[in-house]
């Protein structure tokens, strides 16, 4: 009866040790889900797909905001608060894939965001990557191209509420000093995030 009840817990033990190896892992509650997902279950973001675009126009504020234009415009007559009625306005946001596992609940969420990211790409930020138009202007909005052009963009639907969260109340000392005018603060953005070839990856850690 001993060895038959000893067999039992053995194979009750390796059961559960069974199930929990091919589970989904979870990670540790995440302080700050409620910057993503929504009591009724909408979420905060969502990421759409991955895009090429070319020749366009990169604008950078004096608050470091950047926002890329596909629309003809005259950055030096253009107000910041009439790119949001541009049809071809994106913001920009080379890190905010830095930190995810504040917000998701399992490896599962992180890796559907992660597949979006080519085998020879990296997203997140270039150091010294930034080339101004007219590098004597201090004032307004300033156009800009990079150095090292983006080899593709993730593009993501993300409440302005959510992208100020992340990108100012939750960092500290930058990116931004203040947080982006948005004309509603609950509605979708476009946010582009550029993958660049992995061969300029500053570092070894991971995208994510």
């Amino acid at each position: 009866m001993r060895q038959k009840i000893l067999i039992a817990f053995i194979v009750g033990v390796f059961s559960c040790f069974n199930e929990s190896i091919f589970a989904d892992p979870v990670l540790r509650t995440p302080k700050y889900r409620d910057v993503y997902e929504n009591q009724d279950g909408t979420l905060n973001w969502y990421v759409i797909d991955t895009l090429r675009i070319g020749n366009p126009i990169l604008i950078q504020n004096n608050y470091y905001h950047r926002f890329l234009v596909t629309d003809s415009i005259d950055v030096d007559n253009i107000k910041e608060k009439d790119l949001y009625k541009l049809p071809g306005l994106f913001l920009v946001e080379e890190d905010i894939f830095n930190g995810w596992d504040l917000f998701f609940m399992n490896l599962k969420e992180i890796e559907e965001i992660e597949e979006y990211i080519p085998d020879n790409g990296y997203a997140g930020i270039l150091p010294n990557n930034v080339k101004y138009v007219n590098p004597k202007k201090s004032k307004g909005l300033i156009q800009f191209n990079y150095k090292i052009k983006p080899d593709l963009y993730i593009m993501l639907l993300m409440t302005g509420k959510a992208f100020n969260t992340i990108t100012y109340q939750m960092v500290i000392d930058g990116p931004y000093d203040k947080p982006v005018a948005f004309p509603d603060e609950d509605a979708y953005y476009r946010v582009l995030v550029p993958v660049w070839n992995n061969k300029y990856r500053p570092n070894a850690k991971s995208n994510l």
